[in-house]
């Protein structure tokens, strides 16, 4: 086998054939109506559990979370130089596949994938990720240790290099993992089978009505005075009333009957035939769908997805499904995290050793972001804080890690790394000093321009730091009248002593109304701080 770098160097090109899922008949141990059996754990089973409406839901929930998550490169101090980028493209290029074929290591245990390499530019890089049907694949495992020595499908073998396999829940190091739907096959998903089931049948029974005709044994005159026997005769009585037609039957009323009317007794129990129609009483629909709707919570649950992120939640606080939130996005973290871990030890080395040598394997990784949504915001609210409110910046890039932060807000940097020890903090009165005593060609080209939609921002935050006594007047008047020369004098004069006559805010300031105080107070609040 060639080598590129001392290391074996990947064949390229697609080897595997075309995958085609296996049948269209769903074996069941029990059988479609024998609930109580539980159907075996087949792949077949896991593509018909993805059917199940809550089932399609909750998996749906489960790896949102893992696809909205941001992938980043980390790369060691001795890495490559062009290794980081390289990784990068990998990311841009395939991390829609790499996510989506990866996830369905919930839905079966384990996922393959077929890698295609490709000769670029001198360097070898990863054409594309072919998945793999697990039920046409088989992994090769080793004797002695265990170790998957790649995969096998029909007559194809692909080595480590030639594959990636995805595992879940791959308990001692089983690498075909655990099905998710392990949690809910037998206990949740085919209980809710069987009394769906249960259920069609009682409404087949409460829609309509059963009738019972009640007739004497022997023979009675026919439509054309032929004797006919009673049971012949009920039979045809049953046909005419499932088709909604309507029944006559003579009556003679005999001298005996009589004196029995007289006395009292209700003269329809005097005939000979007599036709009635058993009627399910209503409300025993309810039972069903309290059972039903219990299983689809069993469902959720077992998909580690907390039941009040997905379905309708009867009780609990706001806060109490927050907390179901929270847990969900943990969960899907670690999900994520277990992912990405393995496309780093079965692709991005192999990457690596390929083009650099096998030292710089582990020198360059894909990292997942580990941010919630509520820090998120958070720290949105209080960069936002700081940029609106500059006599703020001083105790921010004191109290924080101003570089982390802006990386985990997504906020685009000049520079990779923010040197905060670099970034001075200049007392406003003397920039606005400055400006005023220097104007420059910039201030002209202003000048001869009408106010725009920022400008006039700006100055409304000037007008507000008069306000909050944040800044005094004048220096305030010094900052307009260099910012914003085709401003009058005069007009600069009187929006300062406006604003300069405002009352001076009360001194309890409620949480919200300075967004960096707000922020500090919740970061205190929810212990945050550390």
């Amino acid at each position: 086998m060639p080598t590129l770098n001392g290391t074996a160097e990947p064949k390229t090109g697609e080897m595997t054939g075309r995958q085609r899922a296996y049948g269209g008949v769903f074996s069941s141990v029990g059988g479609l109506l024998a609930w109580d059996k539980p159907w075996a754990g087949t792949y077949e089973t896991y593509r018909r559990m993805r059917a199940d409406p809550t089932l399609a839901m909750v998996r749906a929930a489960a790896c949102a979370p893992v696809k909205g998550a941001a992938w980043a490169v980390e790369a060691d101090d001795d890495a490559p130089s062009d290794a980081a980028d390289m990784v990068q493209d990998l990311i841009d290029d395939h991390r829609p596949v790499l996510l989506t074929e990866g996830l369905r290591a919930l839905d079966y245990g384990w996922q393959p994938l077929e890698v295609v390499w490709n000769a670029s530019q001198g360097a070898m890089v990863v054409e594309r990720f072919k998945p793999l049907l697990p039920d046409m694949t088989d992994i090769i495992v080793g004797q002695a240790h265990g170790d998957t020595l790649g995969v096998r499908q029909g007559d194809v073998t692909l080595s480590p290099m030639k594959s990636l396999v995805f595992a879940y829940d791959a308990e001692a190091g089983n690498p075909y993992g655990r099905s998710r739907n392990e949690n809910v096959r037998e206990n949740a998903w085919t209980p809710w089978r069987g009394i769906f089931r249960q259920m069609e049948h009682y409404y087949g029974k409460a829609a309509g009505v059963i009738p019972i005709i009640r007739y004497p044994v022997g023979t009675s005159a026919g439509e054309n005075g032929a004797t006919v026997s009673n049971d012949d005769n009920a039979r045809q009585v049953l046909s005419t009333l499932g088709s909604g037609a309507g029944v006559a039957f003579p009556w003679q009323l005999l001298s005996w009957m009589e004196d029995a009317i007289a006395r009292g007794i209700d003269p329809k129990s005097l005939m000979a035939w007599q036709i009635d129609f058993l009627e399910t009483s209503a409300g025993h629909g309810a039972e069903f769908t309290d059972s039903l709707r219990y299983f689809d919570a069993l469902k959720v649950r077992g998909w580690l997805v907390p039941e009040r992120a997905v379905i309708e939640g009867q009780f609990g606080t706001k806060a109490e499904a927050g907390v179901h939130a929270d847990l969900g996005i943990q969960i899907a973290q670690e999900t994520g995290d277990g992912l990405v871990g393995q496309i780093n030890r079965q692709v991005v080395d192999t990457l690596l050793a390929a083009n650099f040598g096998p030292n710089a394997r582990g020198k360059v990784r894909i990292v997942q972001a580990k941010l919630t949504g509520d820090e998120k915001e958070f720290l949105r609210g209080l960069v936002t804080a700081v940029y609106t409110n500059p006599a703020n910046v001083d105790l921010f890039l004191t109290a924080f890690d101003v570089d982390a932060i802006l990386d985990q807000v997504g906020i685009p940097k000049a520079t990779e790394t923010v040197d905060q020890a670099a970034v001075p903090v200049v007392d406003p009165t003397q920039v606005a000093n400055q400006i005023a005593t220097q104007p420059g060609p910039a201030q002209q080209a202003v000048a001869d321009q009408s106010l725009n939609g920022a400008q006039i921002a700006s100055m409304v935050t000037l007008v507000m730091t008069i306000a909050d006594r944040q800044l005094p007047p004048e220096t305030v008047r010094l900052m307009m009248k260099a910012a914003f020369p085709g401003v009058g004098d005069s007009v600069i004069d009187q929006i300062v002593s406006s604003a300069a006559k405002q009352p001076k805010p009360a001194p309890v300031v409620k949480p919200g109304t300075n967004p960096l105080t707000a922020a500090m107070s919740h970061v205190y609040r929810s212990g945050r701080m550390r």
